[in-house]
């Protein structure tokens, strides 16, 4: 019997074989481009952002009832914010919704405000 070290011992002793240069230097590369994205997505403006920036988040309500020169129901989305109206109805042959009409309430209100005929009449 053996009582000095164990094989395995000498193995795990083995000093590490050196890393090579141009391992080191993509690994720096790679790290250099993480943080460059990381700080870019933290940092940086975004089309979303600009996007939200240009319209408020919307508010909305909805009706459905019935319209004129259809047999099927209409949706009523009512927009509060940014004081839109759109109606909508769901077409059962092609399984879609299809719009109806579009008013901006905005626009709408500062015409009769004005003065003017209300839309539509």
């Amino acid at each position: 019997m053996n009582h000095g070290s164990s094989p395995n011992a000498e193995a795990v002793a083995a000093p590490a074989p050196p890393r090579s240069s141009a391992n080191l230097k993509a690994l720096l590369a790679v790290n250099v481009l993480l943080l460059i994205l990381l700080a870019t997505v933290t940092w940086g403006g975004s089309i979303a952002t600009a996007q939200n920036d240009a319209r408020p988040r919307g508010e909305y309500t909805m009706v459905a009832g019935p319209a004129q020169g259809t047999d099927s129901s209409v949706i009523y989305l009512v927009d509060a914010i940014n004081q839109e109206l759109t109606a909508v109805t769901y077409n059962t042959s092609t399984k879609r919704i299809d719009g109806v009409a579009y008013r901006n309430l905005r626009r709408d209100t500062n015409s009769v405000l004005r003065g003017r005929q209300a839309p539509g009449r």
